[in-house]
C-alpha cells in the first residue's frame, strides 16, 4: 500500500455482492431501475461482513445504487453507523444500460478514443476517473482513521489506479469479484 505524509487512513473497498444484472451480464448503472442482489450476493455480502466485523470503521460510504445499500447494510450490522451516499462512487454510466455488457466491451474496444468516448447518453471513461479522484481526494483530507467503501467493479478498478498510479490501460486490466475486500492506504 502507498502512504502519503497525510494522515494515516486506511480503506477499506468492497464490492457489492452479486445482482441478478451480473447473473444476466447486463450493463445496469441506472439509480431508478438497477437491481437486486441474488441470494448469492446475499451470502457473499454476509461473508464479507463477518470479516470486518473486527474493524472499527468511523465512517461508511457507499453510492446511490441500491445494491451496494444492500450489500452495505449487511456488513453494517456489526457497526451501525450512518453512511454517507456519493454519487461519485456510483458505477460508470456505459450508456447500454439493460443490453450485454458485452456489447458495451466491444464498443469500447472498437472506439477510436475509448478513454473519452460515450454512448447513448452515457459518460466516458475519463469521467468517471475523475469523478472517483475527487473522491479520494476529497477524503484524504479527512481524519478518518478506517473507512468502509461499498462501490462497483469499476469503480474499483479506478481506486486501485489513483493508489498505485496505473494508467488506464493498467487499471482496467484487473477484475474485481463480487464482495471483495480490498485494502488501501493514505
Amino acid at each position: 500500500m502507498l502512504k502519503t505524509q497525510s494522515s494515516q487512513m486506511e480503506i477499506y473497498a468492497v464490492r457489492h455482492g452479486q445482482t441478478f444484472a451480473n447473473v444476466l451480464g447486463i450493463c445496469d448503472s441506472n439509480v431508478l431501475e438497477n437491481s437486486k442482489l441474488t441470494g448469492l450476493g446475499i451470502k457473499q455480502a454476509e461473508k464479507a461482513a463477518l470479516k470486518l466485523r473486527r474493524i472499527k470503521f468511523e465512517k461508511m460510504f457507499v453510492s446511490e445504487l441500491y445494491r451496494t445499500h444492500q450489500t452495505g447494510d449487511t456488513i453494517n450490522k456489526f457497526h451501525k453507523l450512518k453512511y454517507v451516499q456519493d454519487s461519485r462512487l456510483d458505477d460508470i454510466e456505459t450508456g447500454f444500460d439493460g443490453r450485454l455488457d458485452l456489447d458495451y466491451q466491444e464498443a469500447m474496444r472498437n472506439a477510436k478514443d475509448r478513454w473519452n468516448v460515450k454512448f447513448n447518453d452515457g459518460e466516458s471513461f475519463n469521467d468517471r476517473k475523475k469523478l472517483i479522484f475527487s473522491f479520494l481526494d476529497d477524503l484524504k483530507t479527512k481524519k478518518y482513521k478506517k473507512v468502509l467503501i461499498v462501490t462497483h467493479e469499476h469503480t474499483l478498478k479506478v481506486m486501485r489506479g489513483y493508489f498505485y498510479k496505473l494508467n488506464n490501460e493498467e487499471m482496467v486490466k484487473r477484475k474485481f469479484k463480487n464482495c471483495e475486500i480490498v485494502k488501501f492506504r493514505f
